[in-house]
């Protein structure tokens, strides 16, 4: 599809989410969400994939049947259960009960799925994942007008593979089937249900959860033979008109041994307490960093951001971590930690400090930054380059992470070793004083960069990437030192930083276009290629502002972009291939995409925000084409079709999500002594905010408006070229507002009151603001309409305020009030 038009999604498909009401057949569940946002609604039709959740100890990917695909084990480093599938049966005429047609939800914390059995028995499964469980609820209501008996089998793949032979045994107490491995005795598996089951079986027979009558009575046979044994278990679920009934399974894995899955598996909370405690956690952690723009998609693709990493972060064996490929590596890579920790840093930082900490640890002697580590083993690889991104990147990220949190204990545990990188990244300079890969190689390791995947390709020498990111490095090296008072090593990595720049524009300009050379080849030839990564130079500020607007000119042509957002070069580049070499010769990486967005937000805003929109919505849109999960960051897409190529979830994407709204379009600045906002609003933009974002040791929380000229309004003193208001009380969700469409944020300082509420949507909305907790006593209120452009003053009374006062929101606009007791 070559297409220069990013277009808007069908929105037919999602569903406005309220997330303190979730409707179920028989009750409703009250969460506490920090605002409303979009959860996905799908017709089984629709799924190419379900959800993947996890905790700290393990990972489960759902299927698009709604079946468990497989359940992971952090500190086994493999998975030790497969497939898990409900099937039930009518115990009466013995026929298989189908499934017609019903719906999946997907939530940031768990996955629900509702259809209708063939006998008019409505059924409800839930799956989520707590602590070391994964929880798999199914609940059932007899719509119908007669007595139902109804038999599940539930079946599950308990072997990692056909060689794998298992000890079983049934355990009473537990009523759940306990298995091992013959060659490593400490990989356990549990898998049972809360109420006693009527049979249970160990068997290879895969046939049974595919026949169309009721199974053979299960044997109680425990025995596991070889090949790739399955456990059975088997219910009976009597239910009257009406009526209403339950079956909660729970699976467990664990490297540990049996004992010690035996006393996680009785511990476990039950399934209404276990959903709670994973709500509340991630009520806690999603409330933390909240972008509020008229743009509900960014607003709704940060917060799914978010959701994302927080799924991934593992407590391994060496402590906490990711990997790139979840499920299916134990490798930590250093880019891709780089870029996750400058996100997680907005929501969880003391795990981005350790995240960091694990390859800063794990530094060579000569100063460099490896490639990956083993999170089982601590095993590392550096695929022999003298440098490539890895060590760069680190360093970027530890200052940013620094600079966010103004933690003097993190900063004083990795200085010495981080100044060590430095020095290595400048020894590593050429005579003319470039960063220098020395690698003849091709693949990994020939290539410097992110793009390392691509066979029989080189990418050494003087790479413009690279350049770009050791400048950020020595940048970033100055300033930490300067925060160490170590004024000498921060006059030598400033004039490090000076230099390079220097030379990266002298030698790396292409003189025929004004745009960066790709790289000068390690055999001294200059290449042309005109790619994605033209953007670094940009975000990183070795570019001048009239590099930048020539590159990103360039950048947002039509042949690098498509509806689902940015390929990695120009469809017609003469080596363009849309599908081959993992995407990174013409399939589109929304990192890539996000990228772009953060380096563009400056200079065009509303391409920015395109960028943003779409790159996000893309994972809604289609799914069971595009191979996608709605709400989940997907790897590569194909560069013409958009199918998503790769993994359903990539774990490096959400965080430059977060980062690229946060410091692109909303402005906060962290690179200075204190917080600057400057906001990159476009053109149809009058107000934005970030609420109760983690810096320096507080939680900040700042609004802009202009009204009609630009102004702000913070919890602290920040730099801003707006006028400043600071009123130090967030009232976080003391201020409300009704309906789904407009969003509120306030501050409070004595008895002065700031309040906004924001439409998140292109057309006028009606809506009532209320806060709460307010003194007693009339206020004199000072009211400012987007739409109108003019202040109003008038008299509100604390009762006013408790009850909503109704307002009217134009197209993407706002309201806003000051308050003062009189």
């Amino acid at each position: 599809m070559r297409t220069g038009h990013i277009v808007h999604m069908d929105t037919s498909r999602t569903v406005t989410y309220r997330p303190n009401v979730v409707s179920t057949p028989e009750r409703t569940t009250k969460l506490r969400w920090p605002h409303n946002f979009g959860s996905y609604r799908l017709a089984d039709s629709d799924m190419a994939s379900g959800s993947l959740l996890g905790s700290p100890q393990i990972q489960m990917k759902i299927k698009a049947t709604g079946a468990i695909e497989k359940i992971f084990c952090v500190d086994a480093g493999e998975s030790l259960l497969k497939t898990f599938a409900p099937r039930h049966w009518d115990e009466t005429t013995g026929a298989k009960l189908e499934e017609i047609s019903g719906h999946y939800f997907m939530f940031p914390e768990h996955q629900e799925h509702k259809f209708m059995l063939s006998n008019g028995v409505y059924i409800r499964e839930d799956v989520f994942v707590h602590e070391s469980i994964v929880h798999y609820v199914i609940e059932f209501h007899n719509d119908s007008e007669e007595t139902q008996h109804i038999g599940t089998f539930a079946f599950c793949e308990m072997a990692r593979n056909v060689d794998d032979e298992l000890v079983v045994q049934y355990d009473e107490r537990l009523r759940a089937l306990v298995a091992h491995s013959k060659d490593d005795a400490k990989l356990t598996r549990i898998v049972g249900a809360t109420r006693e089951p009527r049979g249970y079986e160990v068997s290879i027979d895969h046939a049974m959860a595919v026949t169309g009558t009721f199974p053979a009575p299960l044997a109680k046979n425990t025995k596991a033979p070889r090949g790739l044994a399955m456990g059975v278990l088997q219910y009976s679920t009597k239910l009257e008109p009406q009526e209403h009934a339950s079956l909660e399974f729970r699976l467990s894995v664990s490297a540990d041994g049996v004992a010690h899955a035996k006393n996680i598996y009785k511990s476990a909370p039950k399934a209404d307490a276990a959903l709670k405690a994973t709500q509340d956690e991630y009520h806690n952690l999603l409330g933390r960093s909240i972008a509020m723009t008229p743009n509900a998609e960014i607003n709704r693709g940060v917060l799914w951001a978010k959701a994302n990493m927080q799924r991934v972060m593992l407590k391994t064996p060496l402590g906490w971590g990711f990997t790139n490929d979840p499920t299916d590596s134990n490798n930590s890579v250093g880019r891709d930690a780089a870029w996750f920790c400058a996100g997680a840093d907005y929501f969880r930082p003391n795990f981005a400090e350790e995240c960091l900490m694990q390859f800063i640890s794990r530094q060579e002697k000569n100063g460099k930054i490896i490639e990956f580590y083993n999170m089982l083993d601590g095993k590392t690889e550096d695929f022999g380059l003298n440098i490539n991104d890895d060590t760069p990147l680190i360093v970027w990220s530890a200052w940013h992470h620094y600079q966010l949190t103004g933690d003097k204990a993190f900063l004083d545990k990795c200085y010495d070793k981080l100044v060590n990188a430095g020095r290595y990244i400048a020894s590593q300079r050429n005579d003319d004083g470039l960063v220098w890969c020395t690698s003849q190689e091709t693949g990994s390791k020939g290539i410097a960069g992110w793009r390392n995947v691509i066979e029989g390709y080189r990418l050494s020498g003087a790479v413009t990437e690279i350049n770009s990111e050791s400048y950020a490095a020595f940048r970033s090296l100055a300033a930490l030192a300067r925060a160490r008072g170590d004024s000498k090593t921060a006059d030598e990595f400033a004039s490090l930083a000076h230099d390079l720049r220097h030379a990266i524009n002298r030698h790396l300009i292409n003189p025929a276009n004004g745009l960066y050379y790709l790289n000068i080849d390690v055999d001294g030839t200059p290449r042309s290629d005109i790619t994605c990564d033209l953007v670094l130079p940009v975000i990183f500020g070795v570019a001048d502002r009239d590099t930048s607007v020539r590159i990103l000119r360039r950048l947002s042509d039509r042949d690098f972009w498509t509806p689902g957002g940015m390929r990695t070069i120009p469809y017609d580049a003469i080596n363009y291939d849309p599908e081959g070499a993992s995407g990174c010769l013409g399939g589109v990486w929304n990192g890539v995409t996000f990228w772009f967005a953060k380096a563009a937000a400056q200079i065009i805003p509303d391409f920015s925000q395109e960028a943003l929109m779409n790159g996000f919505e893309n994972y809604a849109r289609n799914p069971q084409r595009n191979n996608t999960v709605p709400g989940q960051f997907s790897e590569w897409l194909h560069g013409e079709t958009l199918v998503n190529q790769g993994m359903e979830l990539s774990p490096w994407f959400p965080p430059r999500y977060v980062w690229a709204v946060i410091e692109g379009t909303l402005g906060f600045d962290i690179s200075g002594e204190r917080a600057r906002v400057e906001p990159n609003l476009p053109s149809d933009w009058t107000w934005c905010g970030l609420r109760n974002a983690p810096y320096q040791g507080e939680y900040l929380t700042w609004f802009a408006a202009c009204v009609p000229e630009m102004r702000v309004w913070s919890t602290m003193t920040i730099d801003t070229t707006a006028p400043l208001s600071v009123l130090e009380e967030h009232l976080e969700d003391r201020v409300q507002v009704s309906g789904d469409d407009a969003i509120a944020v306030g501050v409070r300082e004595g008895s002065r009151i700031c309040a906004m509420a924001g439409n998140t949507v292109d057309r006028s909305v009606t809506t009532a603001l209320r806060i709460r907790d307010v003194a007693e006593g009339e206020y004199s209120a000072r009211e400012y309409d987007s739409l109108r452009k003019t202040w109003q003053t008038r008299s509100l009374s604390a009762d006013d305020l408790h009850r909503g006062i109704t307002i009217e929101l134009s197209p993407k606009g706002f309201y806003l009030v000051e308050l003062d007791r009189a």
